[in-house]
């Protein structure tokens, strides 16, 4: 079963020229989940009182055309079912005129909130209510990071607006972390064409990432350290064409 929202580019959510932002896609994308999974029964709600939360695991979409402010725009989504301890998630955003301008894929993990362990969600997804349909072909592998120096590196200590209801930092925050570490210039005469980013480890209140990035044309490949615990906490996968 397809589930649809409907949007209004607001001033919020768009750029310099008036685009939708790339992290405001990830919102959109996670409204659009939210509601979904609450018409199947899996909602945040209904996850917590089985002490068990949806992370996000990783997350890839590619855009033909970007909406602008005040354009109207259809999310859709669907479940692709489960493959061991992923669930999979499809999505698309369709333009007034019912054309797809973006389509993205996404696997998340369900977790035990007591034993902090993943949970296999085959159980909780029916037959009935899954969609084989793939919206956009992905492997969910990590993006590789050369081994060089990077072209620029920043320290970021995670804050108040970071994080959401799962105390953690929220994904599309990580969008943004590594958009705001390429020159508004460049973004002026390009278009992010495909995006992907790995979720490897949480990022919690205080934590102090080390964000490197990497350019090679017009690909970016970034990847945060945080340095609070010694670990890789994402990664991240951005290419551009020209407007």
């Amino acid at each position: 079963m397809k589930h649809s929202d409907y949007f209004k580019i607001n001033t919020w959510n768009t750029d310099l020229l008036g685009r939708l932002m790339p992290e405001g896609i990830l919102n959109y994308f996670q409204e659009n989940a939210e509601q979904h999974a609450l018409k199947l029964g899996f909602g945040y709600k209904d996850m917590t009182e089985r002490k068990l939360f949806w992370v996000l695991n990783s997350i890839e979409f590619e855009m033909t055309q970007y909406p602008t402010f005040k354009d109207q725009i259809e999310v859709k989504t669907w479940s692709r079912g489960a493959e061991r301890f992923y669930g999979l998630r499809d999505y698309q955003i369709l333009n007034s005129e019912g054309n797809i301008i973006c389509r993205a894929a996404s696997s998340w993990l369900l977790v035990d909130s007591i034993k902090k362990r993943p949970v296999k969600p085959a159980q909780f997804i029916a037959d009935k209510d899954i969609v084989s349909e793939n919206s956009l072909e992905v492997d969910f592998s990590r993006p590789d990071i050369p081994d060089n120096n990077p072209d620029l590196k920043i320290i970021r200590k995670s804050s108040y607006p970071d994080f959401d209801i799962n105390g953690h930092v929220n994904n599309a925050k990580y969008l943004r972390w590594v958009s705001s570490m390429i020159d508004i210039e460049y973004w002026n005469k390009m278009m992010l064409k495909r995006a992907k980013i790995n979720f490897m480890h949480e990022t919690k209140p205080g934590d102090v990432l080390e964000i490197s990035k990497f350019q090679s044309g017009d690909c970016f490949l970034f990847s945060g350290r945080n340095l609070t615990i010694d670990n890789e906490s994402f990664r991240a996968k951005l290419n551009f064409e020209k407007i």
